[in-house]
């Protein structure tokens, strides 16, 4: 670990750590890394025992660096030696975003090559990409603003040389919180975004591969009326036949992180609250029967455990008291997990038991 950061460093020393996104495959972790400012390159690394080493830095974007990133804004997902990246480009939506940018690696990473987008050409904001990737169909999922905030869905069957036409999800959801989407073990697919009115998470399923999804349904129905961006996404997690959800809400009577669970992705119960209102910014993962959370409140990464998606272990700190820690993420990682998240001048990580 050591090694990578001063390589890392090294290359990037003139700008602070932006984003990152984390995908773990048969016991390997695939990153995804940028730094903050705009056109940011990405750089991806992987890791084959666990997050202890890492591969050099490869850089992903092909010379079409990102317009920025944060949290949500891009995305990679593996499966075996088919790497995929996802990010939104420089234009004139919000934020100066633009389209959709793939790239596809055939060697486990080691080199990558310019791929079809899901959402086309044009120059206007297509932000917060989500990925699920499953016996070799990819799914993307993200936030466009050609018209209003729509939530669109792709597949692609070829390995992102060309995708089906975009299903619509929603025509008018919230327009600054990132996307979740999950491949789940019995075929189905899944996607968790914030709704508009009230601003609540939704969540939607489509059980033929993606070519087709339900109509979307409360993950967590608060009643939240806000008009105005939350900057809070949401994650999900397929657990023992179970999907599982971490949302946060900001109503005013039960604001604060909550863990549910759904048998079908749509009927969402059993919400068991894991922070209060500044508990933000959460990740979830599955490994065997076992979920691992993490998420962020007062500039410090907070985890917990849970064998079976009710109760939850008690909430344990990650990062230092001065850290300005923020954006975690989470993976299984050898027989236990292995959170990852952002601080002032560096990405930290460890390992959760």
């Amino acid at each position: 670990m050591i090694a990578y950061l001063l390589a890392f460093f090294a290359m990037t020393a003139s700008a602070a750590p932006g984003g990152f996104d984390v995908y773990a495959d048969r016991g390997r972790l695939h990153r995804l890394e940028g730094r903050s400012g705009k056109d940011v390159a990405l750089h991806y690394l992987r890791s084959d025992d666990g997050g202890k080493t890492w591969t050099a830095p490869v850089r992903v974007d092909g010379g079409r660096p990102a317009y920025h990133f944060s949290a949500g804004d891009a995305r990679v997902a593996a499966e075996g030696d088919a790497v995929y990246a996802v990010w939104a480009r420089s234009g004139d939506g919000p934020m100066h975003s633009g389209p959709l940018a793939v790239a596809r690696s055939t060697d486990g990473g080691r080199s990558w090559g310019e791929a079809a987008s899901p959402s086309g050409g044009g120059t206007h904001g297509r932000r917060f990409p989500a990925l699920a990737l499953s016996s070799g169909v990819l799914h993307a999922v993200w936030l466009d603003r050609e018209s209003k905030s729509k939530v669109m869905a792709s597949r692609s069957t070829d390995g992102a040389r060309s995708w089906s036409a975009p299903f619509v999800l929603d025509p008018d959801a919230c327009e600054c919180c990132w996307n979740a989407a999950l491949a789940a073990g019995d075929g189905a697919v899944h996607a968790l975004y914030r709704g508009k009115d009230p601003r609540d998470m939704n969540a939607a399923v489509s059980r033929d591969g993606g070519a087709t999804w339900s109509k979307p349904a409360a993950a967590g129905a608060f009643g939240w009326g806000f008009n105005g961006c939350p900057h809070v996404g949401g994650a999900l997690a397929a657990r023992s036949g179970d999907i599982h959800a971490v949302v946060w809400t900001g109503h005013e009577e039960k604001a604060g992180l909550y863990v549910l669970s759904s048998k079908d992705g749509l009927a969402w119960e059993g919400a068991v609250e894991l922070g209060g209102a500044g508990a933000k910014h959460a990740d979830l993962t599955s490994s065997g029967a076992r979920l691992a959370a993490v998420w962020s409140d007062g500039g410090r990464i907070w985890s917990a455990l849970s064998a079976d998606g009710r109760s939850w272990s008690k909430p344990k700190t990650l990062s230092g008291k001065n850290a300005s820690a923020s954006y975690p993420r989470v993976a299984p990682a050898g027989s236990g997990f292995r959170a990852f998240w952002r601080e002032k001048e560096r990405f930290n990580d460890a390992p959760l038991k």
